[in-house]
């Protein structure tokens, strides 16, 4: 996830006991600019292996 000046990003995933992928999380914040007044705040979660 690309940051910048007004907006910044994570993810990550956590593994299981296999050392696959167990779960999968991103955010992602955006903050308002002079031509956009509204702030963004969203996140996911997958759960890829729900026996883990």
């Amino acid at each position: 996830m690309g940051n910048s000046a007004r907006s910044v990003g994570y993810s990550c995933a956590i593994a299981g006991q296999d050392g696959g992928p167990a779960l999968r999380a991103s955010v992602v914040l955006a903050l308002p600019t002079t031509m956009e007044s509204t702030a963004l705040a969203c996140s996911d979660v997958l759960i890829e292996n729900p026996q883990a």
